[in-house]
């Protein structure tokens, strides 16, 4: 619960403290969403990990939240998502103060997850002064063509016919960066297929705009590593 609830907050703190228009549609839509439906990837990967600060304000406040629920012993009597629709899910069948406990920790999260991550969050005129910033130092670091190692082997596909509408959306615009050759993680992927899940693997380009955009060559088959 705590957890969910920090990254709601979080986000709606990020959403009332930024002042991109652009930014605000895709920010609030995220929050309504892990407040009410407990679903944070929008909020968590478009939102608060691409900002940095509100995911430090969401880890904070969830872990004080956490460390109440178990100091309290508040206990969930039904396996559901944890959002605020949700919170019956901590009536006791013998009643108590469970209940009780979870709703004012539940706002305690929320409202300090909020404060956190408004007072941390820069603002517009900040963000745009550190961006520009990391562009120049792109730009002057890189030269030339520059090409990304696949991670797998498979066929390279356009971004927009990716079966996961939050990555096909462009919402997800954060990666890491690590060496080549690295291990990342093993997986069986004969496995993953049987069971009908997809494999569709996406390679995202943190600092497109400072290697002077990126080009995709669709169709083409790649080589892991």
């Amino acid at each position: 619960m705590c957890s969910n609830t920090a990254q709601a907050g979080a986000t709606f703190g990020a959403a009332f403290k930024t002042k991109d228009k652009e930014m605000k549609k895709m920010v609030f839509p995220a929050a309504v969403s892990a407040l009410l439906a407990g679903v944070t990837e929008p909020a968590m990967y478009g939102v608060t990990l691409k900002l940095k600060k509100p995911m430090v304000a969401a880890c904070i406040s969830g872990g004080i939240g956490g460390l109440i629920v178990g100091i309290l012993q508040v206990k969930s009597y039904a396996f559901v998502t944890p959002s605020m629709t949700s919170l019956v899910q901590f009536i006791s069948p013998d009643g108590g103060k469970n209940f009780l406990y979870a709703v004012i920790i539940f706002a305690v999260t929320l409202v300090l997850s909020f404060v956190l991550s408004f007072i941390l969050t820069k603002g517009e005129s900040e963000e745009e002064a550190v961006e520009e910033t990391e562009l120049q130092k792109s730009a002057a670091v890189l030269t030339g063509k520059v090409e990304i190692e696949a991670p797998v082997k498979g066929k390279v596909i356009s971004l927009t016919e990716v079966k996961d509408n939050t990555f096909a959306t462009g919402i997800l615009g954060n990666g890491e960066h690590f060496k080549k050759g690295a291990l990342l993680l093993e997986f069986d992927i004969d496995a993953i297929q049987k069971a009908g899940c997809e494999i569709q693997t996406p390679v995202i380009i943190t600092n497109a705009e400072g290697l002077g955009g990126v080009t995709v060559e669709n169709e083409r088959l790649v080589i892991g590593g």
